[in-house]
């Protein structure tokens, strides 16, 4: 940003956001204005942590919603760090970390809410448009592990209006922790938590 004495970044540690195209073999699909988004942490070991979500089955609507890996997300990140082209990239934000937060903390909180999410037994289920308490995709996923580990609201609508295409979630925080599922599924009535919880 043409601002050095402020934004040195001495040892390579970053949190990194990025939207690319739709992660799919299919022509149409990838070539949607739908956008795709993941989170990378590089630790100053020169350490990946890769954090996707999408559904279980690939199905559009209704799988679990879960922690996955596309060969397509790994080859962007790794072009991006390498220096290489890659066109399934349309954007990379750096993430930085709110005030009061080092480097290193924030590092660690986005792993650790990560971890919180992929060690439950929640009831989110994917879903293109995130409406419901209990539906969710890559971009509440991606937005709700920054809100996690301390960014503000605010900026992460900052950051929505920096991305290009269709990000459909962005900015739509969802119960995370078992813990915060359960006191969201107390609060729907009970004839309506089968419909929340369930493949419909």
């Amino acid at each position: 940003m043409n601002n050095p004495v402020n934004a040195v970044d001495p040892d390579g540690r970053e949190v990194w956001l990025f939207a690319t195209k739709l992660p799919s073999n299919n022509k149409f699909i990838r070539g949607s204005p739908a956008t795709h988004t993941f989170i990378v942490v590089k630790t100053s070991e020169n350490k990946i942590y890769y954090y996707a979500y999408g559904p279980h089955n690939n199905k559009m609507y209704g799988d679990k919603l879960i922690r996955v890996q596309y060969k397509q997300d790994i080859r962007a990140y790794q072009d991006y760090f390498n220096g290489k082209t890659n066109n399934n990239i349309k954007k990379v934000i750096k993430i930085v970390p709110t005030k009061n937060i080092n480097k290193d903390e924030f590092e660690k909180r986005v792993i650790s809410a990560a971890d919180l999410y992929d060690n439950n037994d929640g009831y989110m289920k994917y879903s293109l448009l995130p409406l419901g308490s209990f539906e969710g995709n890559c971009h509440s996923s991606s937005s709700t592990l920054l809100y996690k580990a301390g960014v503000s609201q605010k900026e992460l609508q900052s950051i929505k209006d920096k991305l290009p295409g269709i990000v459909t979630g962005f900015g739509n925080i969802k119960s995370w922790t078992k813990e915060e599922q359960e006191k969201e599924k107390s609060k729907i009535p009970a004839t309506n938590v089968i419909d929340q919880i369930k493949l419909r």
